[in-house]
Protein backbone atom coordinates (compact mmCIF):
# COMPACT_ATOMS: atom_id res chain seq x y z
CA UNK A 1 0.00 0.00 0.00
CA UNK A 2 1.85 3.42 -1.62
CA UNK A 3 0.65 6.97 -1.37
CA UNK A 4 -2.06 5.99 -4.28
CA UNK A 5 -3.68 2.89 -5.25
CA UNK A 6 -4.40 3.45 -9.60
CA UNK A 7 -2.49 0.66 -10.95
CA UNK A 8 -0.79 -0.16 -7.86
CA UNK A 9 -0.96 -3.26 -5.67
CA UNK A 10 -2.20 -3.37 -2.13
CA UNK A 11 -2.37 -5.44 0.24
CA UNK A 12 -4.01 -5.83 3.99
CA UNK A 13 -1.82 -5.50 7.51
CA UNK A 14 -0.62 -9.07 7.18
CA UNK A 15 0.48 -8.60 3.49
CA UNK A 16 1.72 -5.12 3.96
CA UNK A 17 3.84 -6.98 6.40
CA UNK A 18 5.92 -9.69 3.75
CA UNK A 19 5.72 -6.13 1.23
CA UNK A 20 7.73 -4.23 4.00
CA UNK A 21 10.32 -7.64 4.05
CA UNK A 22 10.61 -7.61 0.34
CA UNK A 23 11.24 -4.02 -0.38
CA UNK A 24 12.41 -2.89 3.16
CA UNK A 25 11.33 -0.02 5.15
CA UNK A 26 13.19 3.10 4.37
CA UNK A 27 12.73 5.54 2.06
CA UNK A 28 8.99 4.49 1.38
CA UNK A 29 6.04 5.80 2.47
CA UNK A 30 2.92 2.98 3.38
CA UNK A 31 -1.16 4.34 3.60
CA UNK A 32 -3.66 3.13 5.38
CA UNK A 33 -7.11 3.50 3.09
CA UNK A 34 -10.53 1.97 3.45
CA UNK A 35 -11.61 0.74 0.13
CA UNK A 36 -15.16 0.02 -0.84
CA UNK A 37 -15.58 -2.60 -3.53
CA UNK A 38 -18.82 -3.29 -5.50
CA UNK A 39 -20.47 -6.78 -5.36
CA UNK A 40 -19.27 -8.67 -8.58
CA UNK A 41 -19.73 -12.85 -9.63
CA UNK A 42 -16.83 -13.40 -12.11
CA UNK A 43 -15.77 -16.82 -13.31
CA UNK A 44 -12.76 -18.60 -15.05
CA UNK A 45 -10.27 -16.73 -11.91
CA UNK A 46 -7.08 -18.33 -11.39
CA UNK A 47 -5.72 -16.68 -8.65
CA UNK A 48 -8.57 -16.98 -6.37
CA UNK A 49 -7.43 -20.48 -5.36
CA UNK A 50 -4.09 -22.20 -4.35
CA UNK A 51 -4.42 -25.04 -6.91
CA UNK A 52 -4.80 -22.14 -9.24
CA UNK A 53 -8.16 -24.18 -10.72
CA UNK A 54 -10.92 -22.11 -12.68
CA UNK A 55 -13.03 -20.71 -10.08
CA UNK A 56 -15.97 -18.55 -9.27
CA UNK A 57 -15.27 -15.14 -7.21
CA UNK A 58 -16.02 -11.48 -6.48
CA UNK A 59 -12.46 -10.72 -7.18
CA UNK A 60 -10.79 -10.57 -10.60
CA UNK A 61 -7.39 -12.04 -11.12
CA UNK A 62 -4.81 -10.50 -9.16
CA UNK A 63 -1.93 -8.52 -11.39
CA UNK A 64 1.83 -7.72 -10.45
CA UNK A 65 1.87 -3.38 -11.13
CA UNK A 66 5.32 -1.79 -10.96
CA UNK A 67 5.53 1.66 -12.03
CA UNK A 68 1.74 2.30 -12.58
CA UNK A 69 2.16 -0.79 -14.88
CA UNK A 70 0.47 -3.74 -14.50
CA UNK A 71 0.61 -7.04 -16.42
CA UNK A 72 -0.22 -10.87 -16.36
CA UNK A 73 0.60 -12.14 -12.85
CA UNK A 74 4.63 -12.81 -13.16
CA UNK A 75 6.29 -15.65 -11.78
CA UNK A 76 7.71 -15.03 -8.63
CA UNK A 77 4.16 -13.71 -6.86
CA UNK A 78 3.22 -17.27 -8.54
CA UNK A 79 5.19 -18.47 -6.20
CA UNK A 80 3.91 -16.47 -3.07
CA UNK A 81 0.68 -18.02 -3.95
CA UNK A 82 1.76 -21.32 -4.03
CA UNK A 83 0.46 -21.80 -7.44
CA UNK A 84 1.76 -25.56 -8.80
CA UNK A 85 4.13 -25.92 -10.98
CA UNK A 86 2.04 -27.59 -13.93
CA UNK A 87 -0.65 -24.45 -13.99
CA UNK A 88 2.38 -21.97 -14.02
CA UNK A 89 3.56 -24.21 -16.78
CA UNK A 90 0.34 -23.37 -18.79
CA UNK A 91 0.74 -19.55 -18.57
CA UNK A 92 4.27 -18.93 -18.17
CA UNK A 93 7.32 -19.27 -20.00
CA UNK A 94 11.03 -19.73 -18.39
CA UNK A 95 13.45 -16.39 -19.08
CA UNK A 96 9.99 -15.15 -21.15
CA UNK A 97 7.17 -13.90 -18.88
CA UNK A 98 3.58 -15.39 -18.50
CA UNK A 99 0.97 -14.70 -20.92
CA UNK A 100 -2.55 -14.21 -19.75
CA UNK A 101 -6.28 -15.33 -21.55
CA UNK A 102 -7.60 -12.18 -22.64
CA UNK A 103 -10.50 -12.26 -20.79
CA UNK A 104 -8.48 -12.13 -17.66
CA UNK A 105 -7.22 -8.91 -18.20
CA UNK A 106 -9.96 -7.54 -19.16
CA UNK A 107 -11.58 -8.56 -15.94
CA UNK A 108 -8.79 -7.30 -13.90
CA UNK A 109 -8.86 -4.04 -15.73
CA UNK A 110 -12.09 -3.65 -14.64
CA UNK A 111 -12.29 -5.39 -11.27
CA UNK A 112 -9.86 -5.44 -7.92
CA UNK A 113 -7.88 -8.71 -8.49
CA UNK A 114 -7.10 -10.65 -5.41
CA UNK A 115 -4.02 -13.05 -4.63
CA UNK A 116 -4.02 -14.80 -0.98
CA UNK A 117 -0.85 -15.56 0.39
CA UNK A 118 -0.28 -18.42 2.71
CA UNK A 119 2.19 -18.14 5.73
CA UNK A 120 5.44 -18.52 5.91
CA UNK A 121 6.04 -16.66 3.60
CA UNK A 122 8.48 -17.56 0.46
CA UNK A 123 9.04 -16.68 -2.92
CA UNK A 124 11.01 -18.17 -5.39
CA UNK A 125 12.51 -16.34 -8.36
CA UNK A 126 13.10 -19.91 -10.39
CA UNK A 127 10.22 -22.79 -9.06
CA UNK A 128 11.19 -25.20 -11.85
CA UNK A 129 14.98 -25.23 -10.13
CA UNK A 130 13.51 -25.47 -6.42
CA UNK A 131 13.07 -29.18 -5.55
CA UNK A 132 11.50 -27.67 -2.36
CA UNK A 133 8.15 -25.96 -4.45
CA UNK A 134 5.81 -25.50 -3.47
CA UNK A 135 6.52 -25.32 0.14
CA UNK A 136 4.02 -26.80 3.03
CA UNK A 137 2.13 -23.72 4.53
CA UNK A 138 0.13 -23.14 7.72
CA UNK A 139 -3.30 -23.12 8.37
CA UNK A 140 -5.60 -20.49 9.90
CA UNK A 141 -3.36 -17.54 8.37
CA UNK A 142 -3.73 -15.61 4.91
CA UNK A 143 -2.73 -12.43 3.80
CA UNK A 144 -4.33 -10.84 0.96
CA UNK A 145 -2.49 -8.92 -2.25
CA UNK A 146 -4.78 -6.99 -4.39
CA UNK A 147 -4.71 -4.81 -7.69
CA UNK A 148 -6.74 -1.68 -8.47
CA UNK A 149 -7.62 -0.74 -11.72
CA UNK A 150 -7.09 3.09 -12.10
CA UNK A 151 -9.86 3.14 -15.40
CA UNK A 152 -12.51 1.51 -12.71
CA UNK A 153 -12.06 3.58 -9.87
CA UNK A 154 -15.17 5.47 -8.62
CA UNK A 155 -14.35 9.86 -8.93
CA UNK A 156 -15.47 11.59 -5.53
CA UNK A 157 -18.86 12.17 -5.79
CA UNK A 158 -19.62 8.69 -7.66
CA UNK A 159 -21.05 6.10 -6.25
CA UNK A 160 -20.33 2.33 -7.10
CA UNK A 161 -21.89 1.46 -10.84
CA UNK A 162 -21.48 5.16 -11.50
CA UNK A 163 -20.29 4.91 -15.32
CA UNK A 164 -18.74 1.69 -14.46
CA UNK A 165 -17.07 2.14 -11.77
CA UNK A 166 -16.10 -0.77 -9.23
CA UNK A 167 -14.06 0.44 -6.42
CA UNK A 168 -13.84 3.13 -4.42
CA UNK A 169 -11.35 5.22 -1.55
CA UNK A 170 -12.81 6.01 1.16
CA UNK A 171 -11.42 8.71 3.69
CA UNK A 172 -9.15 9.17 6.22
CA UNK A 173 -6.08 8.31 4.74
CA UNK A 174 -3.37 7.63 7.01
CA UNK A 175 0.50 7.46 5.81
CA UNK A 176 3.89 6.14 7.49
CA UNK A 177 7.19 6.67 6.43
CA UNK A 178 10.18 4.78 6.19
CA UNK A 179 11.56 5.94 9.68
CA UNK A 180 8.13 5.40 11.27
CA UNK A 181 8.71 1.48 10.60
CA UNK A 182 12.42 0.81 10.34
CA UNK A 183 12.62 -1.46 13.29
CA UNK A 184 10.11 -3.56 10.82
CA UNK A 185 12.33 -4.66 8.41
CA UNK A 186 13.72 -8.14 10.30
CA UNK A 187 13.36 -11.77 9.33
CA UNK A 188 14.07 -12.14 5.71
CA UNK A 189 16.06 -15.22 4.84
CA UNK A 190 17.58 -15.32 1.17
CA UNK A 191 18.40 -18.87 -0.40
CA UNK A 192 21.44 -18.48 -2.97
CA UNK A 193 22.58 -20.92 -5.40
CA UNK A 194 25.82 -20.10 -7.78
CA UNK A 195 25.85 -16.32 -6.91
CA UNK A 196 22.82 -15.55 -7.10
CA UNK A 197 19.28 -15.49 -5.28
CA UNK A 198 16.69 -18.08 -5.78
CA UNK A 199 14.50 -17.89 -2.94
CA UNK A 200 13.86 -14.97 -0.13
CA UNK A 201 11.38 -16.11 2.93
CA UNK A 202 10.25 -15.46 6.49
CA UNK A 203 8.77 -17.10 8.58
CA UNK A 204 5.50 -17.34 10.28
CA UNK A 205 6.48 -15.61 13.45
CA UNK A 206 8.32 -13.19 12.05
CA UNK A 207 4.97 -12.00 9.92
CA UNK A 208 3.47 -11.97 12.54
CA UNK A 209 5.59 -9.90 14.39
CA UNK A 210 5.79 -7.50 11.86
CA UNK A 211 1.88 -6.87 11.46
CA UNK A 212 1.61 -6.25 14.80
CA UNK A 213 4.20 -3.53 14.94
CA UNK A 214 2.81 -2.00 11.79
CA UNK A 215 -0.91 -2.24 13.25
CA UNK A 216 0.06 -0.34 16.72
CA UNK A 217 2.39 2.06 14.41
CA UNK A 218 -1.02 3.63 12.71
CA UNK A 219 -2.61 2.90 16.06
CA UNK A 220 -0.86 5.83 17.31
CA UNK A 221 -0.82 8.29 15.07
CA UNK A 222 -3.09 11.55 16.24
CA UNK A 223 -6.08 10.77 14.42
CA UNK A 224 -8.94 8.73 14.39
CA UNK A 225 -9.10 6.02 12.21
CA UNK A 226 -12.22 4.17 12.39
CA UNK A 227 -12.37 0.36 10.89
CA UNK A 228 -12.28 -0.44 7.52
CA UNK A 229 -16.26 -2.21 7.09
Amino acid sequence: IYDFLDQHNGADLLGTAWHLIIRGSQNNLWSRYCVTVADAALDDITTNSLNGSLSHSAFADYVSCDGGHCRCLLVPDRTIARMPLHKIDKVCKRGVGCKCSNKSLEQSAQYVGRLPIKLPARRSKDPWHNKEYPPPFVTGFEANWYSFPAASRCGHNQRLGDNGCTWRREAPIAHLFGDDVTDIFQGLNTVIDKDRVVEVNASTDTMLHNMRILEARFASLPLRLPPCR
